[in-house]
């Protein structure tokens, strides 16, 4: 699955991003950690560029 960016960060504007990993609501985050933004949190990575962590309002997800 991916991800395109459509938040208001024109750092990530116009990327889209391969989804590693989803975090829903009240899960560990992995750093210590709890995800209660109420929605779910997705890891997502483009090409070998660094984890980004993006809230559930900031992405569109587009099945491939």
């Amino acid at each position: 699955m991916k991800a395109k960016y459509i938040g208001n960060l024109d750092f990530f504007k116009d990327g889209v991003y391969e989804v590693v990993t989803t975090i829903h609501d009240n899960e560990p985050l992995g750093n210590g950690e709890i995800n209660r933004t109420g929605g779910n949190i997705y890891i997502c990575q483009e090409g070998k560029s660094p984890y980004w962590m993006f809230r559930e309002d900031e992405v569109e997800l587009i099945n491939d």
